[in-house]
């Protein structure tokens, strides 16, 4: 990935083995030799969106779970993190979630939805449909959903995001809340 970063992503991927890429290669192969210690192990990172090729060729029953969030709500917080605009932030959300479900097959991924697990945490349910998912162990921790973490919030976001950004945007974030199922779903009605 020649002259690409977190937030400026490349139009293309390529993910096949090549010189540049092997000391990169061998660090990860050396952390997934190390974490195969515990029986289950995780990380979270956004990026991984783009680079989930590369992981997969080490990891190939990886889990990928996508915690789905209001592309608004993404690009506002980029805009007050980085200065960006909104239109920025807009279009990286896409770029990042056609990355990542160009990547993994539905059947081979579990979309959440941000939002859900501020609803989990006002059932007091513990949201354990994702660590059956993933085979995690979850240690329930006071503060685990808490939405005092939470600086940006898209009130209406249905209708701000349909003003605000470009058919896609709005096209492939329903999908994906379909995708996210019937928590966030009952959060609309």
């Amino acid at each position: 990935m020649v002259h690409a970063g977190w937030d400026f992503p490349p139009s293309e991927f390529e993910w096949e083995p090549r010189p540049e890429l092997a000391a990169s290669l061998a660090k990860a192969t050396q952390l997934v030799e190390d974490s195969a210690v515990h029986q289950r192990w995780g990380w979270k990172d956004p990026r991984n969106s783009l680079t989930l090729p590369f992981w997969l060729r080490l990891i190939p029953n990886l889990k990928v779970i996508i915690c789905l969030r209001n592309p608004l709500e993404v690009a506002r917080s980029l805009s007050v993190r980085n200065g960006t605009s909104l239109a920025f932030g807009l279009n990286l959300w896409r770029s990042y979630n056609l990355a990542v479900c160009s990547f993994v097959a539905q059947q081979d991924r579990l979309v959440t939805h941000y939002e859900a697990y501020f609803l989990i945490r006002a059932a007091s349910c513990d949201g354990s449909w994702i660590f059956e998912y993933s085979g995690l162990r979850h240690r329930n921790r006071p503060g685990l959903f808490d939405g005092n973490f939470r600086f940006t919030t898209s009130q209406d976001s249905w209708e701000l995001l349909a003003a605000q950004s470009s058919p896609q945007i709005t096209e492939l974030y329903s999908e994906l809340c379909a995708e996210a199922g019937p928590v966030f779903q009952a959060s609309l009605g």
